[in-house]
């Protein structure tokens, strides 16, 4: 619909947000209009969040995608201005009980932002995101393991519970699974036991195909062999190679 402005046109195009955002009753255009307010704020950072307008009324839109494209907005206003970002810290936990798992993974995200930049907003939903801990879901329990991992002070019986199904699910025959375990513990430094972690599955499954997947075990294996070398020697060679 728009071409990203140039740079001497991004502070007017953010100054429509009030007007389109009050006056558009088109769902498709508000997700656009909003795809590229986030995509000036990651280029601009600074320098545009004084021009962003209030994001509540499309973070309790009717519609699911428009929401989801303000909480990713709300994202990445939390790594650019986390002061900013904090004002919306009661729409966002309302968000994390959301029936639609997109919402609630993508509200766990904007949390996990919050607490890396300003890590006193925990006290404003560590309940909430305790209870994610018990989700159904295993995306949401992980990704709420990713937040406590940032505040070990607010863990529970069910942190080392998480945390052992997460590392079991490193040798999973599913390479999505796989995938998603290695994320979850890279996001989670405090909590790798850097001691007991078995070695053997993240050096069997890393492959040059799957870089993404290679690149989180070696993140992981280098807190292994900060506080355990002779754990990580045997394979240096593998690794490396």
């Amino acid at each position: 619909l728009w071409s990203i402005p140039k740079e001497a046109d991004w502070v007017s195009f953010l100054n429509l947000y009030p007007q389109f955002i009050t006056e558009s009753t088109s769902p498709d255009l508000t997700y656009q209009y909003l795809t590229h307010v986030e995509r000036i704020l990651n280029r601009y950072e600074k320098r545009a969040t004084d021009h962003i307008g209030d994001l509540r009324p499309p973070l309790t839109a009717d519609e699911p995608l428009v929401r989801q494209q303000a909480i990713d907005v709300l994202t990445t206003l939390a790594t650019t201005d986390p002061t900013t970002a904090a004002d919306y810290v009661s729409d966002v936990v309302s968000l994390l009980g959301s029936s639609r798992t997109e919402l609630t993974v993508a509200a766990l995200s904007v949390c996990h932002e919050l607490v890396t930049t300003a890590p006193e907003l925990i006290t404003s939903f560590s309940d909430e995101i305790r209870e994610r801990l018990s989700s159904d879901l295993r995306i949401v329990r992980w990704k709420a393991l990713q937040t406590v991992s940032i505040h070990p002070h607010i863990a529970d019986s069910r942190t080392q519970q998480l945390l052992t199904e997460v590392t079991r699910a490193l040798d999973a025959s599913d390479p999505d699974t796989r995938q998603l375990a290695a994320e979850t513990l890279q996001q989670c430094p405090s909590l790798i036991p850097t001691k007991t972690l078995p070695i053997e599955p993240l050096i069997e499954h890393q492959s040059l195909e799957d870089k993404k997947f290679t690149r989180a075990v070696h993140e992981i294996l280098r807190e292994v062999a900060e506080e355990h070398p002779e754990r990580v020697t045997p394979y240096l060679d593998t690794i490396l190679n």
